[in-house]
């Protein structure tokens, strides 16, 4: 399975999304998160993940029911904020200091003033292998409220990095989770 190739084409999906919804609403809407999963049939499923609160307290119970459906490929999207930092000094010093919720405190006082940009965030992982890959689409709005959104980009998350983001470490417990109850029941 070509885990890049799967998360490109719910990169486009998400981004037709979201331009409709902001249509609809004549303006700016944001997604919930959700979880995708391609099962056994290759057949696509998604599942919307509550937003009360902290995404991260609910994942447990979305991949818990994800995981009895046996998937090849999961993808996890959610918007977010991001800050562009111009080396690897700069980003030492903002993660001393960050807290959680920093970004969009910061994005809700001076907008894109604020040098905050927003984006569409996937997290996608190979069922068969472990491997990861992260995409992401910078987006904006336009006068009208309609996203404009900037190229995608979509990378293999090295190993070594798993643990430097709570979805790739959470997938990471998930693949050995699954990995074990498969080893089980053979």
């Amino acid at each position: 399975m070509n885990l890049a190739e799967v998360i490109r084409d719910h990169m486009s999906i998400t981004k037709s999304t979201k331009a409709d919804a902001c249509k609809r609403n004549n303006g700016p809407t944001d997604l919930v998160p959700m979880v995708v999963w391609i099962d056994e049939d290759d057949q696509t499923n998604v599942a919307v993940v509550e937003v009360k609160g902290n995404t991260m307290e609910y994942m447990p119970k979305v991949l818990a029911f994800v995981a009895q459906q046996n998937p090849k490929a999961v993808v996890f999207i959610a918007e977010s904020l991001a800050k562009t930092v111009d080396s690897p000094e700069d980003l030492e010093s903002y993660l001393a200091g960050h807290k959680p919720g920093d970004l969009r405190k910061q994005y809700e006082a001076r907008g894109p003033l604020s040098g905050i940009q927003e984006l569409i965030a996937f997290n996608g992982i190979d069922m068969a292998t472990g491997r990861q890959a992260q995409g992401v689409v910078k987006f904006s709005y336009d006068d009208q409220g309609m996203p404009v959104f900037d190229e995608t980009e979509v990378n293999e998350v090295p190993h070594d990095h798993i643990d430097m983001a709570n979805m790739t470490w959470l997938f990471d417990k998930f693949y050995g989770f699954m990995k074990a109850q498969q080893a089980e029941q053979n």
